[in-house]
Formats: structure tokens, sequence, C-alpha cells
């Protein structure tokens, strides 16, 4: 069976090395644990190296954390009108667009008499979710008159290589913050100004952030130490916490069309567990032949290494591998690690 290899210390030192990096940037880092189905080992370890959040993207993941008695987490998902009473159950703060998603928080804050806060969420050229940062000033004073005891708005938020994996631009920034002065003038504080996507990291080699930028949210980069291949440019962060393993179902010689007798190998896990081109093997001389459902079928012709039916195969995943396999019921999570600060085996 397929299964997810995660060894703790490189992960526990991953995060260590994007908190001090945050703190030399002036900024606070927030874990974003949604590519990992927020692993409660993990959210674990991130609260002990001092961490005052974790954020989520759906309810079942901030359900997940508080059945493993964690503190609420930051709801990063926009809140569907049809779970807006489990976002602000389970959640301390979430993200809003629309002035129905924040009326709605703050009717079911004040009914379950639960701090919630939201942050506003615009769009600098992701092209994802957000509002037009035009728009940001008039939703402020709407949801301004919505707050009471239970509920506030705390700031403003922006994504960066969600969906054009594109680093921000001057004029981007320049937007931000002319918004996020406009929205703290109004409001009298300067307000929270929260910046998500792993592209910032290599970005801020030779760039610097507004000086109103108070958080950057960071999922992609913890897990796998890069960005979509970019190195970071953080010191201490590795590439190999996480790996997945998949088992050899058949290993043999195919007759093939183009190439005649090749040697080949069929994987235990496919298109539904992982991305196949977001995949490294760890054995030199690998080559993808296709995929299905199921299966990936390698080329194995020119591998050192003789492959036996039953023996595991290691990959480094992309972020897309990394995350449908934690979805997936047909791959082994590692929830049997022991928990951070005892004793045991690394990798899981």
């Amino acid at each position: 069976m397929a299964r997810i290899v995660a060894d703790l210390q490189l992960l526990r030192g991953n995060v260590r090395a994007l908190v001090a990096h945050c703190q030399e940037l002036g900024v606070r880092l927030l874990p974003v644990l949604k590519g990992v189905e927020a692993w409660p080992v993990l959210a674990a370890m991130c609260l002990e190296e001092g961490l005052g959040h974790l954020a989520v993207s759906s309810a079942s993941q901030a359900a997940r954390l508080a059945g493993a008695g964690l503190p609420r987490p930051v709801m990063l998902g926009l809140p569907p009108l049809s779970q807006v009473r489990d976002v602000a159950s389970l959640c301390c703060r979430s993200v809003v667009s629309t002035e129905e998603a924040a009326l709605a928080l703050a009717e079911q804050a004040r009914t379950l008499r639960l701090p919630h806060g939201v942050l506003l969420m615009m769009d600098l050229g992701d092209g994802r979710e957000g509002c037009r940062p035009d728009q940001v000033p008039a939703l402020a004073r709407a949801v301004r008159h919505m707050t009471h005891p239970w509920f506030s708005l705390d700031g403003v938020a922006a994504n960066f290589g969600c969906l054009v994996e594109a680093p921000p631009s001057p004029q981007s920034l320049d937007l931000l913050t002319m918004v996020a002065c406009e929205v703290g003038r109004r409001a009298g504080e300067a307000g929270e100004v929260s910046l998500g996507g792993s592209v910032l990291l290599p970005w801020l080699a030779d760039h610097a952030l507004p000086a109103c930028v108070t958080e950057l949210r960071i999922g992609y980069a913890l897990f796998l130490g890069h960005f979509m291949g970019q190195d970071c440019a953080v010191a201490g962060l590795r590439q190999d916490a996480f790996l997945l393993a998949a088992e050899v179902l058949e290993a043999g010689v195919k007759q093939t069309e183009a190439e005649g007798l090749r040697r080949r190998i069929v994987l235990d896990v496919g298109v539904l567990e992982i991305a196949p081109n977001r995949l490294i093997p760890l054995d030199a001389g690998m080559r993808l032949v296709g995929a299905s459902s199921d299966y990936l079928v390698y080329d194995v012709e020119e591998c050192p290494r003789h492959f036996v039916t039953g023996e595991e195969v290691l990959f480094r995943p992309g972020y897309e591998s990394l995350a449908r396999a934690f979805h997936s019921c047909s791959v082994k999570k590692p929830y049997n690690v022991p928990p951070p600060g005892s004793q045991g085996p690394k990798r899981s």
C-alpha cells in the first residue's frame, strides 16, 4: 500500500527556519496546514515552536484540530454560507470577500458567544478569490457596522502565487499599502495585513515587504522546502521532510513498439492519489511511461536498481501530489507517528 513518509525532525527544522526568517522580516508566520489535511502532529509541533495560530482551509480540517484538542485555527477558505455556524464555532478568524458572509459570521458569533474576527480578502492580481482593491473600503465600512463584542474586523489579506503562480508586482504592493492604510485610518488602528503564498519567499530574496505587512501565510515551503522548484532562499529549509512510498505490483520486461524489450514496473498509486508529473523518484534512471486512475508505470531499463514485486519505491512529491495523497483513503497516512517531543523513529 502506498504511504506518506514523514521525517518529524526535518519538519521541525523547517518550522524553525521559517519562524526565524519571518522574525528577520519583522512579520509573524502563520503555518497553512491545508495541504496536509490539518495533520495534528504537525499542528502540535508548530504550536510547540511558539506559533500562536494555525491556518486551515475547511471546517472539516478545523474539526480535525478540535478533535485533537488543539486551539481554534484561522480559516483561509472563503466560508460557505451553508457552513458559517461550523466556521464560527471551530475557527477564531476567517477571510471574507462579501457582506453576506461577514453578516452570517457576525450573527453566528453572537449566537455562539465565541469571538470571531474577519480579514477582508482582496485580489491583487492572482485572479482567485477576493474583491477588487477599490471595493475594500466600502466592504470595510459595512463590516464595521456589524461588529459587536464577539465579532471584529481585524484587517485585510491577499494571496500571491495560488492561481497564476506569479509573485507581487510594485503596482500590487502599492495598492495593498494604500488599501491597508485607508482601512486602518477609518478604523482608528493599523489592523492586520496578511499575505499568503510561498512564492513570496524566493521573491523576498531581492525585494522588501511593505511596512504595513504583519503576517506571512506559508504552507508549500513548510512541507517541501521550495516553491515550484525555486529555492526559497531561507537557510535551513529541507526538501525531503515528506516522501511518498509506492509499492511495486509488477516488475518485468515488456515489449514496446518504439523501443523493443524494456524493463518496466507498475506501482500501486495513480492519478486519484497523486499528480504523476509532480513526483521525483529517488532512484536514478526511472522514466514515467504513463498513469491511470490507480497505477503508475515507469521504464526502469536505465535504472541500476533491480526492482522486485512487493518492495517500495520512494519519491519526493510536489505540492499537488502531497495534498492528493493526504486526502486519499488509498494512501496510508503518517498518523501513527509519535507525538512531537517523544522518542521514536524519525520516519513513519
